[in-house]
This record gives C-alpha cells, sequence and structure tokens, in this order.
C-alpha cells in the first residue's frame, strides 16, 4: 500500500517500511504481510512497469568558431587593396593610387606620380619579359635603379630588386587571404586564423617602402622626411599609405575572425546550462506530488 510522506505518523509503529522514494514511501501493514495474497502482491509489484526518468541533460555542443561579420569585412579589405593596386596599374586618380612621387619631376615642377605600372614595366623591362616596346625614359624605375643595377653594389642589387617582389607578394596574400575569407564564411572550416599571413603581407609592404627609401638617396637620419613628403629627392604617394592602413586594419580585425576554443567552449556550456534549466522547469511542473523517479 503507498502512502506519501505527509501521513507516515498515522502508521508509526504498526508498518514497515517496505519501497522508499524521492517523493513516497511504501508500507504495509502487519495485517497486509500477514495476507495469504502478500507474496502475489509483492511478486506483482516487482513485475510492475517502472517510471524511467525521461528528463536527459542536454551536452555542450561547440558550435563554429568562425565570426562571419569579420570574415566579410576582411574580405571588404583585400578587395579595396586589390582596387588600389589595380588603379595604380592603370594609373586611375594618380594622385591617391601613386607608390611614390617624385619631388619637382612632372610638368611644371610639380611632383610626379611613380605608379605601380612603372614598377611592374620596369622590372619586365630588365628581365627582358615584356614591354620592350615602350620608351625608357618613361619608366623612371628602370631609368633610376634597374639599367645600371648590375655594378651597383648587392646591397643595391638587393633594395631594389626587393621592390617588385615586395609589392607582387602582397598582391598575391591579397588574393590569398580574400578566397580563404570567402571560404570561412561559405563552408564549414576548421579553426583558422589570418593574423599571420596578413602580417607577412604588412612586412612585405612595408619592404616596398624600404626599397623606395633606397631609391630616394636620402640620409638614413631623414627617413622621417621620406615618410612625411619633406625630402626633395622622392617620398612616398598616397595609393602606399592606403596600402599600409588597409593592411594594418586587416590585421587588427584577423585577431577576432574566429573564436578562441575556450570561449566557444564556454559558450557552448552557458547555452547548454540554459536549455536544460528551462527543460528541468518543465519537468518537475510536469509531474505530480506521488510521481516515481527512476527505479526503486
Amino acid at each position: 500500500m503507498k502512502h506519501s510522506k505527509g501521513y507516515i505518523q498515522n502508521y508509526a509503529g504498526d508498518a514497515d517500511v517496505l519501497f522508499g522514494g524521492d517523493e513516497n514511501l511504501y508500507f504495509q501493514t502487519k495485517k497486509e504481510k500477514a495476507s495469504p495474497y502478500n507474496l502475489s502482491y509483492l511478486a506483482a509489484w516487482n513485475l510492475r512497469p517502472r517510471y524511467e526518468d525521461p528528463y536527459v541533460p542536454v551536452q555542450p555542443k561547440p558550435g563554429e568558431p568562425k565570426r562571419n561579420a569579420v570574415l566579410i569585412i576582411l574580405c571588404i579589405l583585400m578587395v579595396a587593396l586589390i582596387t588600389v593596386f589595380a588603379l595604380s596599374y592603370f594609373v586611375v586618380m594618380p594622385d591617391y593610387t601613386a607608390l611614390f612621387q617624385k619631388v619637382g619631376q612632372g610638368e611644371g615642377g610639380t611632383d610626379k606620380a611613380i605608379a605601380l605600372d612603372d614598377v611592374i614595366n620596369s622590372t619586365m623591362r630588365k628581365l627582358a619579359i615584356g614591354a620592350a616596346d615602350m620608351d625608357t625614359a618613361e619608366l623612371d624605375f628602370y631609368t633610376d635603379c634597374l639599367e645600371n643595377i648590375d655594378s651597383l653594389g648587392i646591397a643595391f642589387m638587393i633594395g631594389y630588386y626587393a621592390m617588385p617582389v615586395a609589392v607582387i607578394l602582397t598582391l598575391i596574400i591579397a588574393l590569398y587571404v580574400l578566397v580563404k575569407a570567402l571560404m570561412g564564411i561559405s563552408t564549414r572550416m576548421k579553426r583558422k586564423k589570418f593574423t599571420y599571413i596578413i602580417l607577412l603581407q604588412l612586412l612585405f609592404s612595408l619592404l616596398g617602402i624600404v626599397s623606395g627609401f633606397v631609391w630616394s638617396g636620402v640620409p638614413v637620419a631623414e627617413f622621417l622626411s621620406y615618410l612625411t613628403g619633406s625630402a626633395t629627392t622622392l617620398v612616398v604617394g598616397i595609393g602606399y599609405f592606403i596600402i599600409l592602413g588597409i593592411e594594418v586594419l586587416a590585421l587588427i580585425l584577423s585577431f577576432f575572425a574566429y573564436k578562441s576554443k575556450a570561449q566557444v567552449m564556454r559558450e557552448a556550456q552557458m547555452k547548454a546550462d540554459e536549455i536544460n534549466r528551462k527543460n528541468l522547469e518543465l519537468y518537475n511542473r510536469r509531474l505530480g506530488p506521488n510521481a516515481v523517479v527512476g527505479n526503486n
């Protein structure tokens, strides 16, 4: 016979506990225990359908570590970087896309823009793989640096050849980051970061700046005048500053492109705890006051 805990005192001294549970106690009086049907009752009790607890806590399930919003911004930045290179190569808005400016070498004594096309065509002309039909007088990088580079010292050879290498590698990395960011948005990928590759891209751009400094012939003590545009020979153009600004911004955003493993697990645990709390409330509300929980 089943009785709730609230009525235990009614049977005190006249009953023995037979079964126990979280919500109920089950007693038999001496008269019930002496009944000839007691053994059959106990056998039937032991064979009864048991109430199994349907509540199973939800386990934490880590989500995707990527942040799509940051990856989209990285894509936009890389497209902007490639656009600046393209505009510089096709000499569109040279005042804003030029990599360097030759001070007082333009018409009327104005600064002459040295765009990407000058660097690429000069290199191709020197390596005899293109631009053979171009007038070398129009190629400032070729005339000033590459034409007689074989007679210069090894330091100047490295400095001048570093210019086209740095520019080309910067552009290649921009394409690589763009493709990887697009893949990260559209597919499920393992945790990856763009920090190191974008840092490498920034270093290549800085190498191009240093190569331009070798070209300018400005003393080392006047390096800031080369950067700020107060040098009298060659200065850094607005286009290169735009490229550096994009790369610095992309480098900062790359730290937030993917969440850390600890943060992913912490968010998954918080989500699982919230689901379990709601499920437990519904479960307790559904159970009656005398429900049997688990096997006894």
